[in-house]
């Protein structure tokens, strides 16, 4: 069986509408990698790390 190359995006927005990323609030940290990427802070915390997410439904590129 051969898997197509690659699987339409929208059926991806459609299963799974947000990615969720945590990160340790720390000097050097990932904290500005992930906002470039889109990610915003939830205002929620997860053993002590920030969570973020993104809605993969937003069709714009981060920082574009």
């Amino acid at each position: 069986m051969q898997l197509p190359a690659e699987l339409p995006s929208r059926d991806r927005r459609a299963t799974c509408p947000r990615a969720y990323v945590t990160w340790e609030p720390r000097a050097g940290g990932p904290e500005e990698f992930y906002l470039k990427l889109g990610f915003r802070p939830t205002g929620e915390r997860s053993g002590g790390q920030i969570v973020g997410v993104r809605d993969l439904r937003d069709h714009r590129q981060p920082g574009r």
